[in-house]
């Protein structure tokens, strides 16, 4: 069983049967096969301008456990992972913070939508960047189960410890990314830079490197196909477990690495 949200007031299905339209849509369902042009590609267009719509059928769709049916309205993605290139220093913030998401998968009980939803995934956007993310309100998610009680705590870590492994592997590819541009286009060219020219062509490198604290996505353009392009995930909250609070400090100082990135590498204080 499958569906697909499209055309603006309409929910359209594919490869289903009458009583899964019945399920996720609504009694003026037209039954449409997905256009082909939008498989793996930009974000669904139509799928932004109902969104609201999408939301709730994402939502029925945990209530059922229904991976399959998350997959294909792309759950864990948002419209704002499609929409920023490389460069772009800000990004509009679309559908970041969504409550209902936040509450549906936290509230769900369900160790394969924790799961899913905390998984790393690649996108390639229309201008061809390819970037890995986490689920961008995973730290909400977090944060929301921290809070209460009766949470899954195995789910917790294996979702903070999920975070921990992203946010090092980002700053980690960020890191290496930068000290090879740096090296093969001043070091290379001009051999031992003196300390006090150092910082300014640190701060040139720089030119290329943005983040973006609002939406906490992060991005160096190195002149080549496979620049980076990530989010990382803070966490709010705490736990009176130690080790499950080891892991969110862990996490966060690997965020704030990332989050100071730029000020630390312009004045030759890195951390490796």
């Amino acid at each position: 069983m499958s569906c697909f949200l499209y055309d603006s007031f309409n929910t359209y299905f594919s490869d289903t049967t009458l009583s899964s339209c019945e399920l996720y849509g609504t009694t003026k369902t037209k039954l449409k096969r997905r256009d082909i042009r939008f498989i793996d590609s930009d974000f669904p267009p139509h799928i932004t301008e109902e969104e609201q719509l999408r939301t709730k059928l994402i939502a029925l769709a945990m209530e059922n456990g229904d991976i399959k049916i998350m997959e294909e309205m792309k759950g864990r993605e948002i419209p704002l992972l499609y929409d920023v290139a490389y460069a772009n220093k800000n990004p509009e913030d679309r559908y970041l913070g969504d409550e209902r998401m936040i509450e549906a998968i936290a509230h769900s009980g369900n160790e394969e939508i924790y799961n899913y939803f905390s998984e790393e995934f690649q996108i390639e956007n229309r201008f061809k960047c390819v970037g890995k993310y986490l689920y961008p309100d995973l730290g909400n998610v977090i944060d929301l189960m921290l809070k209460e009680k009766g949470s899954n705590c195995d789910a917790v870590r294996m979702m903070v410890r999920r975070v921990v492994d992203h946010n090092k592997n980002s700053y980690e590819e960020i890191l290496k990314k930068v000290n090879d541009f740096y090296q093969e286009n001043y070091e290379t060219e001009f051999g031992s830079i003196p300390e006090e020219l150092a910082p300014g062509y640190r701060k040139r490198t720089m030119w290329s490197y943005c983040i973006d604290h609002a939406t906490h996505i992060v991005s160096f353009r190195d002149g080549s196909a496979d620049g980076v392009r990530t989010n990382i995930i803070p966490i709010s909250a705490t736990s009176d477990i130690a080790s499950l609070k080891s892991l969110i400090d862990e996490a966060n100082e690997w965020y704030d690495k990332i989050a100071n990135f730029e000020e630390n590498f312009i004045n030759g204080s890195m951390e490796k």
